[in-house]
C-alpha cells in the first residue's frame, strides 16, 4: 500500500513540473526547422497551461488523499482485530469437560496450564 501511495505522489509531482516548451534550442541547433502555425502553437500553450492547472489541484489534494488511505488502513486493521477477538471469544465460551483455563499458585511459583502451545492447538 505505501509503495502504491509513494507512486502516486511521485507522478502528481512529476507532472506538477511541466515545461514550459518542449521544444529548445539547443536540440534544434544546426537543423531547420519548420515552424508551426501560431494557432496550434497558442493551443499547445493552452493546452499545457490547463494541464500544469490540474496537477496542481491534485497535488493540493494529496494531503486528503494519503489521509483516506490511512483510514482505510486502520479501519482494515480494526476489522482483523475484532473478527480474530470475535473467534478467540468464540472459542473462550464453548462448553468443555475441562475449563480452558487452569491458574495454580503457591508461594514458590505459579502455573498456568495449558500452556500456549496447547491453547494455539485448541484454536
Amino acid at each position: 500500500m505505501a509503495s502504491v501511495v509513494k507512486n502516486v505522489c511521485n507522478e502528481v509531482n512529476e507532472k506538477c513540473n511541466i515545461k514550459e516548451s518542449d521544444d529548445s534550442e539547443d536540440t534544434r541547433f544546426g537543423q531547420q526547422v519548420k515552424q508551426k502555425p501560431m494557432n496550434q502553437i497558442r493551443q499547445e500553450a493552452e493546452e499545457r497551461a490547463y494541464l500544469l492547472s490540474v496537477a496542481n489541484k491534485d497535488k493540493d489534494k494529496l494531503h486528503n488523499f494519503i489521509r483516506l488511505v490511512d483510514y482505510m488502513t486502520i479501519e482494515v486493521l480494526v476489522d482483523i482485530n475484532f473478527a480474530s477477538v470475535k473467534t478467540f471469544m468464540d472459542e473462550m465460551r464453548k462448553e468443555r469437560k475441562t475449563g480452558l483455563f487452569n491458574i495454580s499458585i503457591n508461594e514458590q511459583q505459579m502455573m498456568f496450564m495449558p500452556d500456549e502451545e496447547e491453547i494455539l492447538d485448541l484454536i
